[in-house]
């Protein structure tokens, strides 16, 4: 299954992925993904929570789904750089068969790896250590990502995705700066050190 970071490797590349794709999409946000093509994405007002509109991002009907859709923006790291930030909303889900979240990508371009930004920091809620994502239908419920941003640290981004047939409705969204007290529910990336290391050779011969 294709990820949010193998899939968002350029600036280039998302804006291919997106042409032809923003009749409906609210501004400042973007439609991409591995199969964009087959998700629609709008305003819904009459899904709105606490007052506030929604947005939703669905599996087209009648389509086959053979990849990921997902809603996003990004922005200079820059003020956030040496601290910790939360982005949260509130989603909601009907029939979501495989997995919808949010996520959010700290990049690097700095130190490029291939010709491309390095992700110094990732969360999905999906392909980390706990899987958090939302699945089947849900009602409300407010999630989170937290990251730290660390020094060199160049461009974020945000976004809320659906891989699959179902639909996901999103709203309420913050971004802030958090202290240490709140844990990081992602992992940083490509940083030497940034693992714990074992303290010798492990399972050499496959046993487990």
């Amino acid at each position: 299954m294709l990820t949010v970071t193998r899939s968002f490797e350029s600036v280039a590349a998302l804006a291919a992925c997106a042409f032809g794709l923003q009749a409906a999409v609210p501004t400042g946000w973007v439609l991409a993904g591995a199969k964009p093509q087959e998700y629609d994405c709008s305003v819904d007002p009459a899904a709105s929570y606490n007052g506030q509109p929604s947005t939703y991002l669905k599996s087209k009907e009648g389509v086959k789904t053979t990849g990921f859709g997902t809603m996003l923006q990004d922005f200079s790291a820059a003020p956030y750089v040496g601290k910790r930030i939360r982005f949260s909303a509130n989603l909601k889900s009907e029939g979501v068969e495989s997995w919808g979240a949010l996520w959010m990508r700290v990049d690097d371009a700095n130190h490029p790896k291939n010709g491309h930004p390095s992700a110094v920091a990732f969360d999905n809620m999906h392909d980390g250590t706990r899987d958090r994502s939302i699945k089947g239908t849900t009602g409300w419920q407010n999630y989170s990502v937290v990251l730290d941003v660390p020094e060199g640290a160049t461009s974020i981004y945000i976004g809320f995705l659906l891989d699959g047939a179902g639909a996901l409705w999103l709203n309420g969204v913050k971004l802030e700066v958090v202290g240490p007290e709140v844990a990081v529910t992602g992992r940083p990336m490509n940083q030497p050190g940034s693992q714990e290391l074992h303290s010798g050779p492990t399972n050499l011969g496959f046993e487990k």
